[in-house]
């Protein structure tokens, strides 16, 4: 038998059931860890098609913004 990485194995469990993958979360955010969050929402963009692609399921879309200038520092 063939062995996988673990986050491909874990993208491909999230992928063959999406509401585990929401469980999942939904346990985590109660816990409040955010390691094993950003963990998660990892295997689950590799297992969505990245972030665009959960963005565009969930009908929201992304939206750079520039950061605000700092004022100019003069010299002494």
């Amino acid at each position: 038998m063939r062995s996988r990485p673990h986050d491909e194995a874990v993208a491909e469990l999230y992928r063959s059931d999406p509401a585990f993958a929401l469980q999942v979360i939904n346990c985590i955010l109660e816990d409040v860890n955010q390691a094993e969050l950003l963990t998660v929402l990892s295997h689950m963009a590799q297992a969505f098609g990245g972030v665009p692609a959960i963005l565009k399921a969930m009908g929201l879309r992304l939206a750079v913004q520039p950061l605000p200038s700092s004022p100019p520092v003069e010299a002494a």
